[in-house]
């Protein structure tokens, strides 16, 4: 993936969380992983991590 190719994902995922119910209407979801444990939370809640 290349640097702009990442870019425009965070920013993606950023509009994502603060529009959660639109995201959800067109079928949006965030399906990032960190060292292969998937994240639900962008930023960084603890309590929304599925193993």
């Amino acid at each position: 993936m290349s640097i702009q190719e990442r870019m425009r994902m965070c920013r993606l995922i950023e509009q994502m969380e603060h529009q959660k119910e639109y995201s959800k209407k067109i079928g949006l979801e965030n399906r990032s992983t960190f060292c292969e444990v998937r994240m639900n939370d962008t930023y960084g809640n603890m309590e929304d991590m599925e193993k």
